[in-house]
């Protein structure tokens, strides 16, 4: 009599799949993250931690985030872990004097120790930007800044005349070249195709580059184990996923779509920065800032947008999807076990 309450099929999850956001430096929206959750119906927190939020300076936390005392010490009954970007920094070796750049070393050992978790568990990882690197990190890699020269630089404006001509920065929408393992890849090769499927080609099969939001200064190295998925002439490593897994990292803001763009380029334009006085920020010049709203105005006009928002609908879509088919197999396993136990006890209640 047991096993009819004890059986694989009962204890199977009727529950939606629940999602942990790190927000990292607490003011990074979600954008298109948002409603692609909500259309899946999955259930998310979104956090960040007390010691992170006290260092903003000119800006509050975003008003969806939870502030914590600590970061989960592992995945507990999440399904999938998403980490966002922030304006603060994650080297490997910060030069001296650059603390005040940087997220602390405890809060970094906090987040790689959740992102192994999570890993380890067979559940989705997530990292953007910020989270990109963490990713990196957690398994081997390096992050370090980008080389400060015109190679490395790939802005919306011709700074060439400015004393500080922020090399060594990626900002802006900027195509990216996708390897052909990621075309291969089950997930990202998903997504690619429904990206390209929303760009305007009058009805054919668009040959255009699928763009993507940027704004770093730094770079990882890939880890040992991973597969590069995108690269761009000015910064080499852009996206990878460590093999066999469904842990996946983006340098670039696959989060961004048409709400947040026009805002984050008036705060490039602004200088703004989260964790500075406002009176210490420094705008580009009128010219410069014209050439920025001429960049904005092409990216609006062209459809680059749609395109990189079907890309993450479709790729997060998918990595839900896995989250789900593993919350069931885990449930499932239960149910195995506890049937197995139940048959032992009944095994014994007979001969008792």
């Amino acid at each position: 009599w047991l096993m009819q309450f004890f059986s694989p099929v009962q204890l199977a999850p009727r529950a939606m799949v629940s999602v942990l956001i790190v927000n990292p430096s607490s003011e990074e929206g979600m954008g298109v993250l948002t409603g692609v959750l909500q259309e899946a119906g999955a259930k998310f927190d979104e956090i960040s931690t007390q010691e992170n939020v006290g260092r903003l300076v000119s800006g509050p936390p975003s008003s969806t985030v939870q502030v914590v005392e600590f970061l989960p010490r592992d995945s507990g009954n999440y399904d999938m872990l998403i980490v966002l970007g922030s304006p603060l920094n994650v080297k490997t070796d910060p030069p001296p004097g650059t603390e005040d750049s940087e997220l602390s070393p405890q809060f970094i050992s906090q987040c790689e120790v959740l992102i192994r978790s999570f890993h380890v568990a067979s559940k989705p990882v997530l990292g953007i930007c910020l989270g990109s690197q963490l990713v990196a990190r957690s398994f081997g890699g390096t992050v370090a800044a980008l080389p400060k020269d015109a190679a490395h630089t790939t802005l919306p404006v011709d700074l060439s005349d400015q004393e500080d001509q922020q090399f060594g920065t990626e900002f802006g929408w900027q195509p990216q070249t996708f390897t052909a393992d990621a075309e291969d890849d089950d997930v990202v090769g998903a997504a690619l195709r429904a990206g390209r499927a929303a760009l305007p080609a009058n009805g054919k099969p668009s040959t255009a580059p699928l763009k993507f939001m940027q704004w770093h200064g730094d770079t990882f190295s890939m880890p040992p184990g991973s597969l590069r998925l995108s690269t761009h002439p000015s910064c080499e490593n852009q996206a990878f996923r460590i093999k066999g897994t469904r842990t996946y990292a983006f340098q670039y803001h696959i989060e961004v779509g048409q709400s947040d763009t026009e805002q984050w380029y008036k705060e490039f334009c602004l200088g703004w920065d989260s964790f500075g006085e406002e009176s210490e920020m420094v705008p580009l010049s009128s010219k410069h800032q014209e050439q920025a709203k001429a960049h904005l105005a092409k990216v609006l006009a062209d459809g680059s947008i749609p395109g990189a928002e079907a890309f993450t609908r479709s790729l997060v879509l998918s990595l839900l999807a896995h989250a789900r088919h593993m919350r069931r197999q885990r449930y499932i396993s239960k149910g195995a076990t506890v049937a197995a136990v139940s048959t032992v006890v009944v095994a014994l209640l007979a001969v008792i």
